[in-house]
């Protein structure tokens, strides 16, 4: 009777092993899944970030310029602008050393992660300038990328 007792024990623990090894599984892999949402949910509130950063910038430029200043400053095309920080001013953007489509060194680093910042600026008509912030980092399922656009008008 004692060894019916003993040998049932072991089955019991070996199956409570087994319910403990799967509960522990599954609590490990929710927690790896809650750790690579959380990462990418910090990677485009960052994008995010610093393209209001970007249109915030062209509507202090708006501001401090007339619009015959602003609106030729930025002709249509692309500008890359590879550095965490925006210029110091419409004049260094109009010099035209950031026009141009960015290139994949074209990168800049915030809180440990690569952003790429491309703006493309359009001219539906004389007294508008279209302005579109593109962000681009890379994620482990691909590139992801985040638009934000602003209109200016000639007031």
């Amino acid at each position: 009777m004692k060894r019916r007792q003993r040998a049932s024990t072991l089955v019991e623990i070996l199956v409570a092993l087994m319910v403990i090894m799967v509960v522990l599984t599954s609590i490990m892999a929710v927690m790896s899944m809650s750790i690579r949402l959380s990462e990418s949910n910090e990677k485009r509130l960052l994008a995010l970030q610093k393209a209001e950063e970007t249109v915030e910038y062209f509507k202090r430029e708006r501001l401090l310029n007339p619009w015959s200043v602003f609106f030729p400053a930025l002709p249509e095309g692309s500008y890359c602008f590879p550095a965490a920080s925006m210029p110091d001013s419409l004049q260094l953007v109009a010099s035209g050393e950031y026009f141009g489509t960015c290139g994949p060194e074209d990168t800049f680093e915030s809180a440990g992660y690569e952003f790429q910042r491309e703006v493309q600026i359009s001219h539906p008509d004389s007294s508008t300038l279209l302005l579109t912030v593109q962000l681009s980092w890379m994620q482990a399922n691909g590139e992801k990328t985040l638009s934000l656009q602003q209109e200016y008008k000639e007031y």
